[in-house]
C-alpha cells in the first residue's frame, strides 16, 4: 500500500516539476567572473585580461558574448 501511494505522488508531481524546472533557460551574453587578490585566482585574472572567454566564443559561433 505504501509503495502505491509513493507511486500515485510521484506520478502526480511529475507535471509540477516540469513546471518548476524549465529545460530551457533564456540566453546569456554577459559572463562575471569574481576578482579577488591572490595566486588561486590568477588563472580567472587571465581569462579577463586575454579575454580568453570572448575568443573562444567567438571561435564556437558565439558572437557578441562580453566578460565583465
Amino acid at each position: 500500500m505504501r509503495l502505491f501511494i509513493s507511486s500515485v505522488t510521484a506520478i502526480a508531481m511529475a507535471p509540477a516539476m516540469e513546471l518548476a524546472c524549465p529545460s530551457m533557460a533564456p540566453e546569456k551574453a554577459n559572463i562575471s567572473i569574481a576578482r579577488q587578490p591572490g595566486i588561486l585566482y590568477l588563472p580567472s585574472q587571465m581569462l579577463e585580461t586575454q579575454k580568453l572567454i570572448e575568443k573562444q566564443a567567438a571561435k564556437e559561433g558565439f558572437g557578441g558574448v562580453a566578460g565583465e
